[in-house]
């Protein structure tokens, strides 16, 4: 007898189907939470009728399709029984063609725990059939079976079950290992948040604003984790065809989902507590870039152009962000300074007038001479600041008075 949830399969069917319909019929799937008052098998009945996982994706645990060949070759009958929908336990049957028959729940019948176990015995008699599992809830079954083996569960799981049964056998290793959850929090990706140190950069107030940055760096990569864990959650049959995406914690079952799940507040939670630590308009910051990175990860990356506008604006909250925990303000990117010209230079150089640039080249001066006026000499008027005399054209009519020599 073996189980499916866990143990043949590195992942949960039951949340596989919910995350599947919510990634495609987000409010069917709210709705089937209603579901949930009339019990949990309804509630499995219900997504079921909605989506059907493609269970030939499914992360398979490669040491039970072992084990299970191995006793097949020696004549032993194999079940397969599961608190997964029966449609979906016949699916997975069907797909891998190793078991001579299925059970599962129905509408009516939640197949976990006491209620599998009394089926079991029920079918083929107390201490008369072999279980694999690899969950908490399969200690039920466990106690009343001839032989136990585990597949998928953590070592403190496997030390409780010997307690009782110290000839139980682990097909497996068990467990996820801790660099596994770090993987599902993609810490490379953490590189882009130090752009919040750029404005206290720029504004050579580095070292004195080197905590809030720090604060505002640990709070941006928190809330990113937790979008790039949903964003791994539900896409998880197309990363599960990919060839390097099949490899990420949640598609390749190294995490089980319900952590993945569980982690999503916690990162959020400490996001926003690190933000509390700054300033309510870095909140506001922080939840402008939650609202806009989810948009992204859930519809906006499918769109060609919008796609580049919202990574150009999240590169942006990140200056934002860390000019507001610096307490440095960000001039608009049109605010550029334009320089004064010098007394004696043109508006449009910095060179000063024609004579002044050929005087210091050494290259004969240009004179501009206003035109000759009708009957004149044609040599016009020199063109400068001041005339030769040194006097002002309104000193030279009399208006104003001569200053002293």
């Amino acid at each position: 007898m073996v189980d499916l949830d866990g143990t043949l399969i590195q992942s949960d069917l039951l949340i596989e189907s919910f995350l599947a319909l919510f990634a495609n019929k987000p409010f069917v799937a709210l709705r089937t939470l209603a579901a949930l008052r009339e019990g949990k098998a309804v509630f499995k009945t219900r997504i079921v009728d909605e989506l059907v996982v493609d269970v030939a994706r499914l992360p398979y645990n490669g040491c039970v399709l072992a084990y299970i060949e191995a006793e097949r070759a020696k004549g032993r009958p194999i079940y397969l029984a599961s608190a997964s929908d029966i449609r979906l336990v016949r699916a997975v049957s069907g797909h891998l063609g190793l078991f001579d028959g299925v059970l599962g729940s129905g509408e009516e019948v939640n197949l976990a725990g006491k209620t599998k176990a009394e089926a079991l015995c029920e079918r083929f008699g107390e201490r008369g059939f072999a279980y694999i599992g690899g969950d908490r809830v399969d200690l039920h079954v466990w106690s009343r079976c001839g032989e136990a083996l585990v597949a998928g569960g953590t070592p403190r799981l496997l030390r409780q079950l010997r307690g009782t049964m110290p000839f139980a056998v682990s097909l497996d290793e068990g467990g996820s290992h801790w660099r596994d959850y770090v993987r599902a929090l993609r810490p490379h990706q953490w590189l882009k948040n130090i752009l919040v140190f750029a404005p206290a950069t720029a504004g050579h107030v580095i070292v004195p604003s080197a905590l809030n940055c720090t604060i505002a760096f640990l709070s941006f990569s928190f809330c990113a984790s937790a979008v790039y864990i949903v964003n791994d959650l539900l896409d998880l049959p197309s990363d599960r065809e990919h060839p390097r995406k099949c490899r990420r914690p949640f598609a390749s079952g190294a995490v089980p989902l319900i952590h993945g799940i569980a982690m999503v507040p916690a990162l959020l939670l400490a996001s926003l507590l690190l933000a509390l630590m700054l300033t309510p308009t870095f909140l506001l910051v922080v939840g402008g870039y939650l609202a806009l990175t989810t948009a992204y990860s859930l519809y906006l990356k499918r769109k060609i152009i919008a796609d580049v506008m919202t990574l150009a604006i999240l590169y942006a909250l990140r200056l934002v962000g860390g000019g507001v925990a610096a307490g440095v303000a960000i001039s608009h990117p049109l605010n550029v300074p334009v320089p004064q010209p010098r007394p004696g230079e043109a508006l449009h150089g910095t060179g000063g007038t024609r004579q002044e640039r050929a005087r210091r080249s050494g290259r004969p001066g240009l004179s501009a001479r206003r035109p000759a006026e009708p009957g004149g000499d044609g040599g016009g008027e020199r063109l400068s600041h001041r005339p030769r005399d040194g006097t002002l054209p309104e000193q030279r009519g009399g208006h104003l008075p001569l200053p002293p020599p």
